[in-house]
């Protein structure tokens, strides 16, 4: 990290005039020596000076200023002075170095001059240009040098000096242009708000320009450090997805953001319509996302949003939770849509409908899962009749071929939210987001347009209770034939299944032998055999490796599973012998397996 001087050497015809800057001032007809010297008496020291020369520039003005005028009379006369080495010799020894360029007429020359200048810059340095003499170009060129040096070096500029000659006054101001250099900030800041929505840059200039105010003046601009603040909420709002009801939701943010605005315009720094003019353009970039309309068509507008700029996961985290936004809305009378275990339940439907082709699920399958909803005895009896009834709506309406490939978004957004740490996880091209967009909005206006076809409660209910009348079945799949079964254990059986037959499969013998694949073999053969009896609920006992696949496969299909608890009690008997106890289990209940 140094301070460095940079500045470009002319060949122009320079008179000597009085260079002014904070009102001392310093006669010369160079204006890098008038600005080093009146600089160096100010107290600025540099660690480095760098002149760019040409080699006209080198002959004419470095060295020794020698030039040839014709006066009016035709008379020749020739003037000679110290050119700027001598001067930096005596001043500035050991500290200033010259550069040679090019002209930089052709593109090659141009770009081979702009990266003569960016590689006399270092790390981290402190920049103080002059861009009052070289070539006309040269302000132009300095310009994208600093953009180029401030991303890739990480430079800061200090001050950039031109001066203003005046031929018809006493002095000749050197201005500072470094305001020029925070429009340009203010450009690539509100270019990077409108590319990715971060606000990091303009906060930071806003909060830059406040910090060079006296603190009066800081007590006045209430409106910037709101807009500063605001814009910071907005940020992570949108950036971590933050949007739907939370309680710093992009809307809310972007109303806020509208309000602040009002104030920068009142307030008197000069800045103020420049702000203004950033905020208009950051409001312009997310205003889509303020809109009216319902939850998930302000979901779509934040998909669109994401991936209009490139931010893949949050697209895929925002279609997923619009799709289940829209169903939760379409489906259900429960008008909280952000109701957690409604979500979960038309996940539920969704996910099963999506994977039917994978797992040969049928609408027995899903009538189950939405019996086991509504026996959920963790959910109130008013909301899991309405779960259910969603969940049975659903199953009912929707072709599950059109619904497939939610199964794919599903995956995508599993894969990319868990760092791709999932078995099978599969690459995420970027394309495939936009697919999945169009799919969406495909369903979205196919299931619209047919919302008269949608079942009413009244009648998802009747079709959930005929469902659970069903066959009645309960099956014994266990070594305790139903012939050895008490009284009390037939009646708990018979309660559970509507008082239908109970029938037993017998639990096959499992050698201690047997490896894995053929405990999943024996599992899934038995275990397609009893879902295809179907029955109300199964006592599942048995060997601990198949009755575990047994229990994984019924449950997965909405079919309750259950395993008896009893206990043992010592009972006397008097024989010849004496008294002597024995040991008589008693059936106790039916326990449900954990879900």
């Amino acid at each position: 990290m140094a301070k460095i001087f940079l500045t470009v050497v002319g060949t122009g015809n320079y008179k000597p005039t009085k260079y002014r800057l904070n009102n001392s001032d310093y006669e010369n007809r160079f204006v890098q020596k008038s600005l080093l010297k009146l600089l160096d008496e100010s107290g600025e020291k540099f660690d480095k000076i760098v002149f760019f020369l040409t080699e006209r520039a080198r002959s004419s003005n470095w060295e020794q200023y020698i030039r040839v005028e014709t006066l009016s009379s035709g008379e020749k006369i020739s003037n000679t002075d110290e050119g700027l080495k001598p001067f930096l010799d005596k001043h500035f020894p050991n500290k200033y170095e010259a550069v040679d360029i090019c002209d930089g007429q052709s593109e090659a020359e141009q770009l081979e001059l702009f990266n003569t200048m960016y590689n006399s810059i270092g790390e981290g340095d402190e920049i103080v240009f002059d861009i009052t003499h070289g070539f006309r170009f040269i302000p132009l060129l300095f310009f994208p040098l600093i953009s180029y040096a401030k991303e890739l070096k990480g430079i800061t500029i200090k001050n950039i000096y031109y001066g203003l000659l005046n031929n018809d006054g006493d002095f000749s101001d050197i201005i500072d242009l470094k305001g020029y250099e925070e429009i340009l900030n203010c450009a690539n800041a509100a270019h990077n708000f409108r590319c990715s929505g971060n606000s990091a840059e303009i906060a930071e200039l806003i909060g830059r320009i406040r910090g060079e105010k006296t603190v009066e003046e800081k007590i006045k601009l209430s409106g910037s450090d709101n807009v500063s603040q605001t814009l910071k909420d907005l940020t992570y709002a949108l950036l971590t997805c933050q949007g739907g009801n939370c309680a710093d939701a992009i809307p809310k943010k972007l109303n806020k953001l509208k309000n602040n605005k009002r104030k920068i315009a009142k307030e008197a720094i000069s800045q103020a319509e420049i702000f203004n003019n950033i905020i208009n353009h950051a409001i312009e970039s997310v205003d889509e996302l303020s809109k009216s309309g319902t939850p998930y068509e302000l979901g779509l507008n934040a998909v669109k949003w994401y991936m209009e700029r490139g931010l893949i996961l949050q697209a895929y985290t925002a279609l997923k939770e619009c799709v289940t936004t829209f169903f939760c809305c379409t489906y259900s009378n429960n008008s909280d849509y952000l109701d957690r275990k409604l979500r979960e339940k038309v996940d539920n439907a969704i996910n099963s409908l999506s994977s039917m082709e994978k797992d040969n699920l049928t609408k027995a399958d899903f009538m189950r899962v939405a019996v086991n909803i509504f026996n959920d005895s963790e959910i109130t009896n008013t909301l899991r009749k309405q779960y259910a009834i969603t969940f049975v709506k659903i199953i009912n309406h929707i072709e599950c071929e059109k619904i497939s490939y939610f199964h794919d978004l599903r995956e995508s957004r599993n894969c990319m939210n868990h760092f791709g740490m999932r078995k099978n996880s599969t690459f995420v091209e970027k394309g495939d987001i936009e697919k999945h967009y169009t799919q969406t909005i495909e369903l979205f206006e196919d299931i619209k347009s047919r919302l008269d076809t949608i079942i009413s409660d009244e009648e998802a209910l009747q079709l959930l209770e005929d469902f659970c009348k069903g066959d009645g079945i309960f099956v014994n799949f266990s070594n305790h034939p139903l012939k050895n079964w008490g009284e009390e254990q037939i009646s708990a059986a018979k309660e559970i299944c509507g008082g239908g037959d109970i029938v037993d499969v017998p639990f096959p013998s499992v050698s201690a032998d047997a490896s894995e694949d053929e405990i999943k073999a024996i599992a899934k053969e038995y275990s397609e055999k009893i879902a295809d009896m179907k029955p109300s609920a199964v006592m599942c006992m048995g060997e601990f490796g198949v009755c575990f696949k047994v229990v994984e496969y019924l449950n997965k299909r909405g079919i309750k599973t259950v395993y008896s608890c009893s206990e043992r009690k010592a009972v006397e008997t008097t024989t010849e012998k004496g008294i002597e106890k024995t040991s008589v289990f008693s059936f106790v209940k039916f326990r449900e397996y954990n879900k």
